[in-house]
C-alpha cells in the first residue's frame, strides 16, 4: 500500500490489551500492526471521500429478481414527464 504522499503518525496511550489484540490479529494476516491499522482504516476513508453515493456501492447487484420488479413497478409512476410541470 503505497500513497502518494503517506505521512507518518505515531498514536499513544493504547492500553496494553488492545495492543496484544492489534498484533494478534496482524500475525494471523501475516501483516504488521501497521499494515493492519492502514488495511482497516483506508477503505473508509476513500469511502467518505467519494462521495454519498459511495455508500449506495454496497447495495449493488444485492436485489433478487422480485425485489427489483417491485422496485421498478413501484418506480414507474414517478418515471414519467407530469406535462402540466412544464407547461
Amino acid at each position: 500500500m503505497s500513497h502518494k504522499s503517506a505521512r507518518q503518525l505515531t498514536l499513544r496511550g493504547i492500553p496494553d490489551h488492545l495492543f496484544r489484540e492489534m498484533q494478534a490479529e496482524a500475525r494471523r494476516q501475516r501483516t504488521s500492526v501497521n499494515g493492519l491499522l492502514l488495511k482497516r482504516l483506508l477503505p473508509e476513508a476513500e469511502k467518505r471521500s467519494e462521495g454519498a453515493c459511495a455508500s449506495l456501492l454496497s447495495l449493488a447487484g444485492t436485489w433478487d429478481a422480485k425485489r427489483a420488479g417491485d422496485f421498478d413497478k413501484n418506480a414507474g409512476e414517478h418515471r414519467g414527464i407530469d406535462q402540466e410541470l412544464w407547461s
